[in-house]
């Protein structure tokens, strides 16, 4: 059953409009970043100067944080036209279906956001080839972490606004959550409401610094220069751990709030 329904959810997918506007907006994102770093100067616009260095490792800067975005938005669609089709309401007559459902979500969150990360590599580079830049990364270890830091980063972005959606069936809110998520405004409160407590009730300093080191906010900081991590192996676990643990708590959660929904 798992592959079936994996299978009919990539045709789903596939399908979708959301997913091909979100992947043509996640390219021209990619494009006008890579073109504004190689003919932009702090005194205006230049002509490209041939072997203009491009740095193509994947962080958290330039355009990769996009891809936080368009996963948590084509999942979450994704999930609220299965539900309004009524195709929950068949996979609900097989064994394990609720685990199933759950995983097989999982997998698209790690695959579709693999995909928009190397998007915005690919046409990062086609742009720098095309207007004559040197391609480069600071490494290959630096660039493995990138890839994979930003891959599950964007997977723990949109798993918990994805098992609010599947879980609990709130479409809306799930979108809503998703989105603010996405760019940064709940998790960025998080952490500032902690720092106040801190302020206030300094004996908490230790546990409020350990909670703000867990939020998503906090790796994306890490994934700014990966190539920096190389030496902190206790870094390199936070900053490939924590989104995990996120996506893993996330998936679990949701299978268990479906043997408690009853799907309409």
């Amino acid at each position: 059953m798992f592959f079936n329904h994996l299978r009919a959810e990539l045709y789903r997918l596939a399908r979708s409009k959301v997913f091909w506007s979100c992947a043509v907006i996640n390219a021209l994102v990619a494009v006008a970043i890579a073109a504004a770093q190689l003919v932009v100067t702090p005194t205006g616009l230049r002509t490209p100067a041939p072997g203009t260095p491009l740095d193509l490792t994947p962080s958290s800067t330039d355009g990769y944080p996009l891809a936080l975005l368009v996963t948590a938005v084509c999942l979450i669609h994704l999930a609220q036209n299965e539900k309004r089709g009524g195709a929950e309401k068949s996979l609900a007559h097989g064994r394990r279906w609720r685990l199933d459902h759950a995983s097989v979500y999982a997998v698209l969150l790690v695959g579709v956001s693999l995909a928009f990360t190397l998007g915005q590599l690919i046409f990062m580079a086609l742009t720098g080839a095309v207007l004559g830049a040197s391609l480069e990364i600071a490494s290959a270890g630096a660039f493995a972490l990138g890839l994979g830091g930003m891959t599950l980063l964007a997977v723990s972005y949109a798993a918990f606004p994805l098992c609010i959606t599947l879980g609990l069936g709130m479409d809306g809110l799930g979108m809503a959550f998703g989105v603010c998520w996405s760019l940064r405004l709940i998790d960025a409160s998080i952490a500032g409401g902690l720092s106040l407590l801190v302020s206030y009730v300094p004996a908490a300093a230790p546990t409020c610094t350990a909670l703000i080191d867990l939020l998503p906010a906090t790796i994306a900081g890490l994934l700014k220069y990966p190539a920096d991590l190389l030496g902190a192996p206790a870094l390199i676990a936070q900053a490939l751990l924590v989104p995990l643990g996120w996506a893993l708590a996330s998936t679990a959660l949701t299978a268990i709030a479906l043997r408690r929904r009853a799907l309409a």
